[in-house]
């Protein structure tokens, strides 16, 4: 800074004396430059005020939101530009679930749109956007979501409870906990029983908990507490309690504390009230059928109320009686008579059984037999079966058990699911329910397609595909692979519930072998309703080759013969030749390719040059059948002629010193070979005639050189 200064007051300064009046110039200082410097910084504080302002108005226009919940989901644009009339000039609100078709509003200024899911209790994967036609690429106008929606909470009654009622002519009040509400939803609680009618209220949570009291009922009744959502209907849950009965003797009532668990006990307690304090009472407990007092228990007051527990036996009827001991002639105070229900006992599962259309048939009624054991005569169940459309088709409420076994049979039902549910009415958990289907009646011939991939290796193993179509909805199908008449693995079962085309395929099976596909019906007659057979052909076998030299070539290259047997007909197979030595293949040899219509074929490679030693391989197109060998083409030798055979050695007679003779030394002469010219399409012909004759040539002189060396040394 103090740089940039320097150089502008170097550059900006005036004379210091004016060159007319030699008077000292007047000239900038520190506090002019301080005036200008406020001047800027105001016009950088309005300036920014002014894009202050700029960007909140630009904030508040095209502004895109989203809203999901567990129902739907609302997408909304706020501010946006106005549509104009040509095309593509309108905004767009777009909304596709996964797997769905888009849709797509189209919107002007604002706009907004609420897209329901088809189940609000599943989870739902979706994509919305906003887009702004004036500026589609802008990223704040323009939003696109991808989101998983949270299926809507079933509601959960925890708990349901009851006062004790503890005075005759009393009442009694009901109250229940839930759990896994939604805020602001609005709920139906519907109480049953009492000997009245069902009562039901709209209760809104404020919260995902809450409670509700029904007050002033009748005491010694069960009743039931159901919650409904009331956007969803499928959300429900439902809990039941016992109330205990208002003592009818003042002064003493006994509650009474029933088995819960199979082979516990039970227990009563007695309550007595208006003690006076300092007083000696006794209790005693009686089994009512033989008035016999089973258990007593004396003791001094020290309040106006006292309590006392005595074991109990389950299915067995008691009352309790109060007395002053001091006043033995008093008739006692009496209780109310209670009898105790025997001990829950676990339920099997109930038995559904659904009798089936057999034969191929437009009737869609049938019948379903309900049989349930294992009941506690003199327990008190609920016992319920459902249909296909969520709606009882039997409902058996406190039903109280006189024997071991309830049975019952419906009739006219349509074709769906049913199940069957019985529980304790007094102690929920011991519970059990069954399902069967009513299946459909066949109304067509079921169709079986097969396809084979058979083997294509040597030691593969085939495979068949069978699709199964035109099926009847909803029966119960299976599917089996049949090796002379043996099943060969499981039979597989399929979904008939859409009646789309089923495919199954049946992997590792033996070739050269006949196979049969079956599909059984289980509940038709008879079972077996379409079947089909396919042949699955042996494996091919690998390739044989032999390979050799067709003859053998003095210009440098040869024809190479193939022949391949144990071909696999109707497959294509390539024969090349590379250079063994390096891998390489060669320039002048391209591969030959051929459909086998034999399982022998025969070629030639030509032009193969001599002196290596090559590699030959055959494959199919799929390389799951192959073969190679080595060829090795030898050089072709120039024709020779022999050599005669040589003379034996001469003996030489010794001799006394000769004279000496200077032979004269014979100079052969070296002669020139003419050089051959040839004209026409190739000279190689005489070229090797011409050597063939020099060879000859040279043989006789040297047959000449050695007889006049023999007769030289004779003489």
């Amino acid at each position: 800074m103090n740089n940039f200064l320097v150089r502008w007051r170097a550059a900006n300064r005036s004379p210091r004396f004016d060159n007319s009046t030699g008077q000292q110039n007047k000239r900038w200082s520190l506090k002019n430059l301080r005036g200008v410097s406020a001047l800027v910084a105001l016009a950088l504080v309005v300036g920014s005020g002014l894009a202050v302002v700029s960007v909140s108005s630009a904030a508040e226009a095209h502004t895109p939101s989203i809203e999901v919940s567990c129902e739907g989901v609302t997408v909304t644009g706020r501010y946006y530009e106005a549509s104009g009339s040509g095309e593509g000039q309108q905004n767009l609100i777009k909304f596709q679930l996964e797997g769905g078709e888009e849709q797509v509003i189209p919107f002007s200024k604002n706009g907004s749109h609420y897209f329901a899911f088809p189940n609000s209790t599943e989870a739902h994967t979706f994509t919305a956007s906003v887009t702004a036609w004036n500026n589609p690429t802008h990223s704040s106008w323009n939003r696109t979501w991808t989101k998983t929606s949270t299926p809507c909470a079933t509601p959960v009654i925890t708990d349901v409870t009851a006062t004790s009622c503890e005075v005759p002519g009393g009442s009694t009040d009901v109250s229940a906990t839930f759990k896994g509400l939604v805020a602001d939803r609005k709920y139906e609680l519907t109480l049953e029983g009492g000997g009245m009618a069902p009562q039901t209220v709209i209760y809104t949570p404020k919260q995902s908990t809450g409670s509700y009291t029904w007050s002033d009922l009748a005491a010694g009744s069960t009743y039931k507490v159901t919650i409904t959502d009331t956007t969803n209907r499928d959300l429900s849950a439902c809990k039941s309690v016992i109330t205990i009965a208002c003592p009818d003797v003042v002064g003493i009532a006994i509650l009474a504390n029933e088995c819960t668990v199979p082979g516990e006990g039970a227990s009563i307690k007695v309550k007595v009230s208006d003690l006076a304090v300092g007083r000696t009472y006794r209790i005693d407990i009686v089994n009512a059928s033989s008035n016999a007092v089973v258990d007593s228990h004396t003791f001094t007051a020290n309040s106006a109320t006292g309590t006392y527990n005595s074991p109990a036996t389950p299915s067995a009827t008691y009352y309790a009686t109060v007395v002053d001991t001091s006043q033995p002639s008093i008739e006692p105070l009496k209780s109310s008579t209670h009898t105790f229900l025997p001990c829950p006992g676990v339920i099997p599962e109930p038995v559904l059984m659904a009798t089936q259309c057999d034969a191929v048939s437009s009737d869609a009624e049938g019948e379903i037999t309900v049989a349930i054991e294992g009941l506690v005569p003199g327990r008190t169940y609920n016992i319920v079966v459902i249909g296909a459309d969520k709606k009882p088709v039997l409902s058996e409420n406190n039903y109280l058990a006189t024997a071991d076994r309830f049975d019952a049979n419906l009739t006219g039902m349509a074709p769906g699911k049913y199940t069957a549910t019985v529980a304790d009415a007094s102690q929920p958990e011991y519970a059990n329910s069954t399902s069967v289907v009513l299946i459909p009646c066949a109304t067509s011939d079921t169709t079986v397609e097969l396809t084979a991939e058979q083997c294509t290796a040597p030691g593969e193993e085939g495979s068949i595909t069978a699709v199964i179509s035109n099926y009847a909805v909803g029966r119960d199908y299976s599917v089996a692979l049949m090796l002379d008449n043996v099943v060969v693995g499981e039979a597989k079962k399929f979904n008939s519930a859409q009646g789309d085309a089923q495919k199954f395929t049946f992997k590792g099976l033996e070739v050269d072998k006949n196979y049969r596909v079956v599909v059984t019906d289980t509940k038709s007659t008879p079972t077996v309703t379409a079947a089909a057979d396919i042949y699955l052909a042996p494996c091919p076998e690998q390739p044989i080759l032999m390979i050799a030299q067709a003859e053998c070539n003095v210009l440098g290259a040869s024809e190479v013969a193939v022949s391949a047997k144990e071909l696999a007909v109707g497959q294509t197979y390539t024969v090349s030749i590379v250079d063994k030595a390096t891998g390489a293949s060669l320039d002048a040899v391209a591969p030959i390719s051929f459909e086998a219509e034999l399982p022998t074929h025969a070629l030639t490679f030509t032009e193969v040059p001599n002196g290596s030693t090559y590699t030959v391989s055959i494959v199919n197109a799929a390389k799951t059948l192959s073969a190679e060998g080595d060829v090795t083409l030898e050089e072709c030798d120039l024709p020779t002629f022999p050599l005669p055979p040589e003379e034996p050695p001469t003996e030489v007679p010794p001799v006394t010193t000769p004279p000496t003779v200077d032979l004269p030394t014979l100079g052969l002469p070296t002669p020139e070979l003419p050089t051959l010219a040839y004209t026409g399409s190739s000279t190689i012909a005489p070229t090797l005639a011409g050597l063939g004759f020099l060879q000859l040539g040279l043989v006789l002189v040297g047959f000449s050189v050695a007889r006049r060396r023999s007769v030289v040394r004779g003489s």
